[in-house]
């Protein structure tokens, strides 16, 4: 701790919720961040499987979106932060036929 503040806290900001295409289809993403955020928690409810998952990519304004095969896996059930940086943007796909609703929650200092 530094000067009595936890540096791995945060705030929780603006939330989204992003309905997720199946692998078959195109992939989406959210709105771009805030000027004040910094790291994001991303998360899912689901039935797991072998193959169940939400594939996920924080891209820049100019990135190529997530693919279905290459990209970050973010299983069902799991809570998972990433540092990111103002104006970005989450790209998500399912990793099989589901159709999950991601949630991601900006957090701030």
């Amino acid at each position: 701790m530094s000067g009595g503040f936890d540096q791995s806290m945060w705030r929780l900001g603006a939330a989204q919720a992003l309905t997720v295409a199946s692998a078959a289809g195109a992939a989406g993403s959210t709105t771009v961040f805030g000027t004040e955020t910094y790291a994001i928690m991303c998360s899912f409810p689901g039935s797991v499987s072998s193959t169940g998952g939400v594939r996920i990519k924080v891209v820049s304004p100019g990135d190529t979106a997530v693919t279905s095969t290459s990209d970050h896996l973010l299983p069902a059930n799991w809570i998972q932060n990433y540092k990111v940086s103002p104006g970005q943007r989450v790209s998500a796909i399912s990793n099989d036929a589901g159709v999950p609703s991601l949630s991601i929650v900006e957090l701030t200092k």
